[in-house]
């Protein structure tokens, strides 16, 4: 199961689309670069581009989610100028740099995926239905009218559409599960009868922490004031379940510093203790263990965390480091 769909354009009103239904791939261009996965940062990546027209910071970040975002099981959308999609497939490897096998190295559009080509029947849709970005990341609401589009225009492939894009978007906030262990936390905490240690279970433990560390009312009354009240994973912005995270784990009023927090929603506050989330210091990029693919969380990998506006406020790269340096997801 996916969990992302990506608008990818074959060219230029899809003129290179045949030789990506032929070669079983989707194209890039940008020729003057001869491996996108060489550049670590997206900076490194402007220069190299020299940042004219057309090689300015949309190039950057349409050649950074083609080389680095997108997950082999992904769907793409092939789209033809901005209102037409030509095809839709699953995307079947990683990124190939030009003259690597697998690669057809068309000239024009060297750099690849391989795609299995699913639908291959093209659908018209409303003006301006698609970003200018070669690359970009589909909404719910912009798959429900490609879904629409193909039930109304081409009825005999209306279910392969809709099996295809099954499952993946999931639903923005699954709190019941959350909430659930929440409350066992609660009544565990307060009968003060929990002992990890001959029950261990990892997520109620992590809950009962939630659950003491909420008394910690002024830390989480200033990471809710720098981050305007919203998760810095998610920029969801419901307060009941926003948290005070630490990055460094608690270990007395000391550690209540601000560089040591980060607000985050219940269920990303829970993953991000058993180091299953964590930040690349880079970028301030989320990393996401692969222990989490097909699961909503999947589509946070790359995403951008939130800061505050002042940079005072700003969580401590060195605490970050730590936490991902102490996950075995992230190292080794």
């Amino acid at each position: 199961m996916t969990t992302q769909v990506w608008k990818i354009a074959p060219g230029r009103r899809a003129r290179y689309w045949d030789d990506c239904q032929h070669s079983g791939c989707i194209l890039l261009g940008w020729r003057k670069l001869s491996d996108y996965s060489s550049f670590r940062t997206r900076a490194s990546l402007l220069r190299a581009l020299g940042g004219g027209p057309g090689d300015g910071k949309g190039a950057v970040l349409s050649i950074w989610r083609f080389a680095r975002e997108i997950l082999p099981g992904d769907i793409v959308v092939a789209n033809n100028g901005r209102s037409g999609i030509a095809g839709i497939g699953v995307v079947g490897s990683d990124y190939l740099s030009p003259g690597t096998s697998g690669n057809p190295n068309v000239k024009m559009l060297p750099h690849a995926r391989l795609v299995d080509w699913v639908v291959r029947e093209s659908v018209s849709l409303s003006p301006h239905f698609f970003g200018i970005a070669t690359v970009h990341a589909l909404s719910p609401n912009k798959i429900d009218q490609i879904c629409q589009a193909y039930t109304e225009q081409r009825p005999a492939l209306a279910k392969k559409v809709m099996e295809l894009f099954d499952g993946t978007i999931p639903a923005e906030l699954e709190d019941a599960e959350t909430e659930r262990f929440l409350k066992a936390a609660e009544l565990r905490f307060e009968s003060e009868a929990f002992e990890p240690e001959s029950i261990f279970d990892a997520r109620e433990y992590t809950f009962t922490s939630i659950v003491r560390r909420r008394g910690q009312a002024d830390f989480r009354k200033k990471l809710l004031d720098a981050y305007s009240g919203r998760c810095a994973m998610s920029g969801y912005d419901v307060e009941d379940v926003l948290e005070a995270a630490h990055i460094v784990p608690y270990l007395g009023p000391k550690t209540n510093h601000i560089g040591n927090g980060l607000l985050l929603r219940a269920d990303l506050h829970t993953l991000f203790d058993l180091k299953l989330i964590a930040v690349d210091t880079a970028e301030m990029r989320l990393l996401v263990a692969r222990k989490l693919n097909g699961t909503s969380y999947e589509r946070l990998r790359g995403r951008r965390i939130r800061l505050p506006l002042k940079p005072v406020q700003a969580p401590s790269a060195q605490a970050l480091d730590q936490h991902k340096n102490a996950s075995d997801y992230f190292n080794g």
